[in-house]
């Protein structure tokens, strides 16, 4: 609103600044058809100003109306109602223990809907598919709909069981939903708008690998887990300094911090899945002190720069981009919360990593010896 005010002074600022050189300028001339003249373009400008304020006035009613009309249309459907009403109620815990289930017999068992009460949803993405055709058309935008209408789009493309049942499964049939998703997503990034449900977002199916593997949170309860994979990652490496494995003690001290974002990479399989990758981000107070005095920007603040303390994926699992799509998913974390710089250290010899991160935009910026004869390059990205 105060945007549209300024344009508006702006405008107003230029037509008063075109009539004083048009007076000054009938003043200063003796010829009175010029007087004419500058009378006649004078009127001929201020009712143009007065065309263009009534012809805005118009477009902001029409398009009030048209917001008015979608909303209507939204709350008037039935089923819409239905399905955004019951996955809108569903506890935080109860969606949580779903989506962080080991595999897909412990999903059966903890699904809060079935595919019949899902089925609800059909009208619900038949609207927001309305939605997207609008967009791509021109005819309406993100920034018109977003205060009135992300909060209800995201709730139900970011719930796992509606993603399980009805968008992962026929996801050739709702790609408008995900190019959607995609858009709206990156316009809330851009406009540095807050996330909505990020843990569980959409984003994951069309971002991250393909839909045999699943991207979820560690908890303390994993740590056997995460050891066990640690040693696996160990024994196959021919060039041992590469990767040397969190003690026990970290790892804990990880898995319970707030501050930290620990994921694990799982291949989907019936009975159990499997850990395939893990990737820890957490803050700069993690870094080591060194890292202090190597930051390329010194006009970042430290809060504002994380920390990729970890990314590691199974020799079998290798090649397929992980690494890059876990570097992609943190970034895109800390653009979300607003977030300036990323860190990570890397083996000096791991040529693959370092031309990968090197894709992603991270540069180089010295060198540090975390103990002694385990040096590793330290690189950076500035995402401001």
């Amino acid at each position: 609103m105060f945007a549209k005010k300024r344009k508006t002074y702006r405008i107003l600022f230029y037509i008063i600044f075109i009539l004083v050189v048009v007076f000054l300028s009938g003043y200063f001339s003796q010829e009175q058809s010029y007087i004419i003249d500058m009378f006649t373009v004078s009127a001929t400008i201020i009712g143009i100003f007065f065309i263009y304020l009534e012809f805005r006035r118009s477009r902001n009613i029409e398009e009030a109306n048209f917001i008015f009309s979608l909303n209507s249309q939204f709350n008037n459907d039935d089923k819409i109602q239905k399905i955004y009403n019951k996955f809108n109620n569903i506890p935080p815990d109860v969606l949580y223990n779903y989506f962080t289930a080991p595999n897909l017999k412990r999903k059966k068992e903890l699904l809060y809907s079935d595919v019949d009460e899902v089925s609800y949803s059909v009208n619900f993405f038949t609207f927001f598919e309305t939605i997207y055709i609008l967009i791509e058309k021109d005819i309406i935008t993100l920034k018109m709909i977003d205060n009135l209408f992300a909060g209800r789009f995201f709730k139900i493309t970011n719930d796992p069981v509606i993603q399980d049942l009805r968008l992962v499964k026929n996801k050739k049939h709702y790609s408008n939903i995900y190019d959607l998703h995609q858009k709206w997503r990156d316009y809330r990034i851009d406009n540095r708008k807050s996330p909505l449900y990020p843990e569980t977002s959409l984003s994951k199916h069309y971002d991250f690998i393909d839909d045999s593997y699943e991207l979820k949170p560690l908890h303390a309860y994993d740590i056997n887990d995460i050891i066990d994979f640690e040693k696996d990652i160990v024994k196959n490496l021919k060039d041992k300094d590469v990767f040397s494995g969190l003690d026990k003690e970290t790892l804990q001290e990880i898995l319970i911090d707030k501050t930290t974002m620990a994921v694990g990479v799982y291949k989907k399989h019936k009975t159990e899945n499997e850990l395939a990758a893990i990737g820890f981000l957490t803050t700069y107070k993690h870094c080591n002190e060194l890292f202090y005095k190597q930051t390329i920007n010194d006009s970042i603040d430290e809060e504002d720069i994380f920390y990729i303390k970890t990314i590691a994926v199974k020799e079998k699992y290798r090649g397929i981009n992980i690494q890059s799509d876990l570097v992609n998913y943190f970034e895109r974390y800390v653009q979300f919360i607003y977030g300036k710089a990323i860190v990570l250290v890397v083996q000096k010899n791991n040529t693959h990593s370092i031309e990968n991160f090197s894709e992603k935009g991270f540069k180089y910026i010295g060198e540090i010896e975390l103990h002694k004869n385990f040096k590793r390059n330290i690189m950076e990205k500035i995402i401001i």
